[in-house]
């Protein structure tokens, strides 16, 4: 029943060209600001973006570090309109994205079978507004068979919504607890045991989550390593990893920046 309210609503949503006013009751806004974000690359802050109906409305993501605002990526066709191109998925790589500051969703996208080259770098989803009550949605995708996110951390808040998706695989080793910071109800919907072939097994992962046998989930409490790097402690003030000890090289803040620096408070002058 939930699952029919979801994609009514998302449909209805989906009729207006861009989230407006009218929609304000589906969109539920957090009563407190909650952080933006630095990086040791040069931030490019995008606003919400809408990829739908044409796969080169994907280039609207170029350079962006940032999405202030939410991301919809809905209603993509296998071949392009107009050129009769079939839609090539594995070349739309955004490894600059850093974070979202509303929510996700992905809904009624064909012939993209996995997201793991497409946002390899995506850290953390802010939920600063959500989508009924969620952060993160994956619905009606009839071709994704992986859903893997390299280095998602954290969704601060909101919760996880995975609507039907018949042959999308491999999700019942992923702590969706840990990965939502706030109290509430995930709702995930497993494909059916005949339709998987393969079950996680989380080789080689620290922990015993994974998104898949090639992906190990990660934890918000990983964020303050980077053995690779010799770092064994990032500035407490990190998200997601650092390149020093030093609140300035966060990949993303956990909570305000002040001229690049991610700090806990912000300044009473500002």
């Amino acid at each position: 029943m939930y699952l029919h309210y979801f994609n009514i609503t998302l449909l209805l949503a989906l009729c207006l060209t861009t989230f407006t006013a009218d929609t304000k009751d589906t969109l539920q806004e957090a009563t407190t600001p909650i952080t933006t974000e630095t990086s040791t690359i040069t931030p490019y802050e995008c606003g919400s973006i809408d990829i739908r109906n044409h796969c080169d409305s994907f280039q609207q993501l170029e350079n962006c570090t940032v999405i202030t605002g939410y991301m919809l990526i809905v209603l993509l066709p296998r071949v392009n309109q107009g050129i009769h191109e079939v839609c090539n998925f594995s070349k739309y790589q955004f490894p600059l994205l850093r974070e979202i500051t509303d929510f996700l969703i992905f809904h009624e996208v064909r012939n993209i079978t996995t997201i793991t080259d497409m946002f390899p770098n995506l850290t953390v989803i802010r939920g600063q507004r959500l989508f009924l009550n969620y952060a993160l949605g994956v619905t009606s995708m009839k071709d994704l068979y992986t859903l893997e996110f390299r280095s998602l951390i954290a969704i601060q808040r909101g919760h996880v919504f995975i609507g039907t998706n018949p042959i999308l695989c491999n999700l019942e080793k992923v702590n969706w607890d840990r990965l939502t910071l706030s109290p509430g109800e995930n709702h995930i919907n497993l494909a059916s045991p005949e339709q998987c072939h393969t079950r996680s097994e989380c080789r080689g992962c620290d922990n015993n989550y994974c998104w898949s046998n090639h992906v190990c989930q990660k934890l918000e409490n990983d964020n303050v390593l980077n053995l690779k790097k010799g770092i064994e402690n990032c500035h407490e003030q990190c998200l997601g990893g650092c390149l020093d000890d030093s609140p300035k090289t966060c990949m993303v803040c956990q909570q305000w920046t002040d001229n690049n620096v991610c700090v806990e408070k912000c300044p009473k002058n500002k």
